[in-house]
């Protein structure tokens, strides 16, 4: 019998087979290539955090060598000044050092009576606008800067609370600049010897105008009118050398508490020694 021919559609090989087979193999390589991909990103990005955390290392390492070296700058710097204002003129030993209660509002600080010790500090300073004072005044602190502004009047701190140490560094500052402990006396205290110590005493400005500019200010006005109600006084008023020791500053006040500061407006005595009956003047 002659052989039948197989149909064409018999020979022909079947497509969706093959079309199955090469779309996996594609699907394979194609996870292959992503998972090489991601295994190069993954090893950069590896490599990229090593460079950061090298450098971030580094970056600290700098840091705080920085802050070492300022820390011991700073300790040098203490130490030289030290040394300076021994040079310069040593505290006087005809007026010893008889402050022993020197946390009390009452406390009067000035050039014949120091504080003892005199490396003492106070142990209830709190922050009032950046500036350690005494925890006492810092609430009649803020509500007197508040009620100023409120006015319109600009004013804020310069100064409060100076340890012993600071002390030294302003003390030479004033010999450096006027050439002379005699003229620095006059507008500096020794260490031991200022009222910054005791944290009960600020210094001010209106906006540029510090130091004896601030006179002139709208402050200033408002201070000299009502800072006794809020337990202030201007320490060293004009005309007062002679019993303060210190020429007139108009921006250093101290607090002394209301009811002081109230009395010695009502009596007119404008400074702690009269108000005390206590020794003023110079050193000597």
């Amino acid at each position: 019998m002659p052989t039948k021919k197989k149909s064409a559609a018999s020979q022909r090989i079947p497509r969706l087979p093959i079309a199955l087979v090469l779309f996996t193999a594609l699907l394979l390589g194609g996870l292959f290539c992503i998972d090489l991909w991601q295994r190069a990103q993954d090893t950069q990005r590896h490599a990229a955090q090593q460079r950061d955390f090298a450098l971030i290392d580094a970056n600290i390492r700098t840091l705080l060598q920085q802050k070492l070296d300022k820390a011991q700058s700073r300790e040098r710097q203490a130490a030289t000044q030290l040394q300076q204002f021994v040079a310069h003129d040593p505290v006087p030993t005809e007026t010893p050092c008889d402050i022993s209660s020197p946390a009390t509002l009452t406390v009067v600080v000035n050039k014949k009576h120091c504080i003892e010790p005199q490396s003492w500090t106070p142990q209830n300073l709190t922050l009032v606008e950046g500036f350690f004072v005494r925890q006492e005044m810092a609430g009649q602190l803020t509500s007197l800067l508040s009620t100023i502004r409120s006015t319109g009047a600009t004013i804020s701190l310069t100064s409060a609370f100076r340890s012993y140490d600071n002390q030294i560094a302003t003390y030479n500052e004033g010999v450096n600049i006027t050439g002379t402990t005699a003229l620095a006396d006059s507008t500096r205290a020794r260490p031991g010897y200022s009222e910054h110590q005791t944290g009960l005493a600020i210094d001010v400005k209106a906006g540029n105008c510090a130091l004896e500019c601030f006179a002139s200010t709208p402050a200033y006005t408002w201070l000299q009118a009502h800072a006794a109600e809020y337990g202030f006084i201007e320490r060293y008023q004009q005309g007062m050398t002679p019993i303060t020791g210190y020429s007139p500053e108009p921006w250093h006040w101290r607090y002394v508490g209301r009811t002081v500061a109230l009395d010695m407006k009502a009596k007119n005595l404008k400074t702690l020694e009269a108000y005390y009956d206590i020794t003023g003047g110079d050193y000597s």
